[in-house]
């Protein structure tokens, strides 16, 4: 039996504004089922990487809506991050790195 890696789509590209708080969607879909979803922040400048477990919002393990609220956006430049999956097999999927620019 094959196992697939769980497969992650944004829908559309998330929005991020300065001096607030944003949430970010993500649909995952797994074979057999979904282990854990994260976002994982990318500070280019400190080039550090902080991991927010996203949590399940709409739908099961096997096809599900995840959501990540940001922490109140402080900086101008540009939020970094990429998500990634793991099913109950331990396949992980990881998005490429998204770099947003943070708008007003």
């Amino acid at each position: 039996m094959i196992d697939t890696p769980p497969k992650i789509t944004l829908h559309e590209k998330p929005t991020i504004k300065y001096k607030f708080t944003n949430t970010i969607l993500a649909e995952i879909e797994d074979d057999r089922g979904v282990s854990y979803v994260k976002l994982i922040e990318v500070d280019t400048k400190k080039k550090t990487q902080k991991e927010n477990l996203m949590t399940l919002i709409a739908g099961n393990k096997l096809l599900g809506l995840y959501s990540f609220t940001t922490q109140k956006i402080t900086q101008k430049d540009f939020y970094t991050f990429y998500i990634q999956a793991s099913d109950i097999a331990g396949n992980i999927t990881s998005t490429e790195i998204i770099k947003l620019e943070i708008t007003k």
